[in-house]
């Protein structure tokens, strides 16, 4: 009916476009991005951390991150409170050895039989989020939130999928408004934290990071101090805060990678993407986290490839991995995919 021909906008493809634009990302695009970096470092929470922490290692691991918490036990039962921790480390598990759908499957029967645990509906919902399954993760952080208004992080983090799922988070938001209000926090730092992440879910990017500098920091603190140097285009700090995060989490990629982008921030990638190119095609080995990992290893992995023109080399390499893997492929199939739209 009408003359219009609609398609994909070149500038997403084109190398030489996506280079000289790369910092000049729109809001909505940096929201797409910000929330999944910070999601990809936030904490998942148990009852007993040593009990958490023995059940990984008798299997082997070792925690790559600081990215466990202790939860609140108010009115769990002892034996209760147990088997809900054992879910919690079994799921943890397999996470490290990046079978996030397996740890998926876990909490999702975990949370079948204790449908009203405020701790497995968060960490559910974290899951769902890495896997950018925005929808089912706002369910899950809502319920948590709703279990347990002293939750503010569960709140924020169901605001912040109200955003990416473009639906109204206006009743949340106010939830949250008159939580800060009424809640006592023992830990000054964890306040601080919570109010700026508030703030800058909000939209103030030029928020108060003062507190930073003395407190006890934890990965998502490191992002959201680079999230919010990145509005002020200081890149010294934006690359110290991804230097420091590559440092907390034992050099997990997502973080290396973040690194060295961040190293030639307001720059043209253009002039330094043969630098990135070796250091891409060199320096990352070990790819399990791209193949059965969360959904922004995979993204960010195919995207600096095609940023550094690696993607035909990303192809064959993610190909040959299909051809010899037995189990779960999805991850793999993502990656190709992502890889082949580029």
């Amino acid at each position: 009916i009408y003359p219009i021909k609609v398609k994909l906008s070149d500038s997403l493809f084109d190398v030489n476009l996506v280079q000289k634009n790369f910092w000049n990302l729109t809001l909505r695009q940096n929201i797409m991005i910000n929330y999944r970096v910070l999601f990809y470092f936030a904490p998942f929470r148990v009852f007993d951390v040593d009990n958490v922490l023995s059940l990984i290692r008798e299997g082997g691991l070792e925690l790559r991150m600081d990215n466990i918490e202790k939860a609140n036990s108010v009115l769990l039962r002892g034996e209760m409170l147990s088997r809900i921790n054992t879910n919690i480390a079994q799921s943890i598990r397999e996470i490290l050895k990046y079978n996030i759908n397996n740890a998926l499957e876990i909490m999702k029967q975990a949370s079948l039989v204790y449908p009203n645990h405020q701790v497995l509906q968060y960490n559910l919902g974290l899951i769902y989020a890495q896997l950018n399954d925005f929808e089912n993760a706002k369910k899950d952080f809502t319920k948590a939130y709703h279990l347990d208004e002293n939750d503010v992080l569960s709140g924020i983090f169901a605001l912040m999928c109200h955003q990416l799922t473009y639906s109204d988070g206006n009743r949340i938001l106010n939830d949250i408004t008159y939580s800060f209000d009424n809640i006592h926090f023992d830990d000054v730092d964890k306040m601080m934290f919570l109010r700026s992440l508030f703030g800058f879910v909000n939209g103030n990017i030029s928020g108060d990071m003062t507190w930073f500098d003395n407190a006890k920091k934890t990965p998502m603190m490191y992002v959201l101090n680079a999230l919010y140097s990145i509005s002020s285009k200081n890149r010294e700090i934006i690359s110290n805060s991804f230097k420091d995060l590559e440092i907390a989490t034992n050099g997990d990629m997502v973080a290396i990678m973040l690194h060295r982008i961040s190293n030639y921030y307001n720059q043209n990638i253009k002039e330094f993407s043969l630098n990135l190119f070796n250091f891409f095609k060199n320096d990352l080995k070990n790819l399990d986290l791209v193949y059965t990992g969360p959904s922004l290893a995979r993204q960010v992995y195919t995207f600096m490839a095609f940023l550094v023109g690696a993607n035909s080399y990303v192809d064959t390499l993610l190909t040959n991995k299909l051809l010899n893997t037995q189990g779960d492929v999805s991850g793999i199939l993502q990656a190709l995919a992502l890889n082949a739209i580029y």
